[in-house]
């Protein structure tokens, strides 16, 4: 049977956060669980640093990774757009 301190708990652990803190905890769990710390240099991730390099340098959205740039229509620019700050402040 449950003490009267232990629903008490009950009652300040509900609130409209504890949805929202639950769902977020467990991603961050998630998260750590299923991490990788090797650096991938193939797949989009690559693609998307070239992209928000190339935008911080003012090239536009395109492949100067290659030996004549090409512009890149293979993703939305959003992700790049969004990493291209942080591609300026490293070059």
């Amino acid at each position: 049977m449950a003490t009267s301190k232990g629903l008490a708990a009950l009652k300040v652990i509900k609130g409209p956060w504890t949805g929202p803190v639950a769902a977020f905890l467990l991603a961050l769990l998630l998260s750590a669980w299923t991490f990788d710390a090797k650096l991938s240099i193939s797949g989009d991730n690559a693609e998307f640093i070239t992209l928000s390099r190339s935008l911080a340098s003012g090239q536009g959205l395109s492949y100067v990774n290659l030996p004549e740039p090409q512009m890149a229509t293979k993703f939305p620019p959003v992700f790049p757009l969004m990493l291209a700050p942080v591609a300026a402040f490293y070059q």
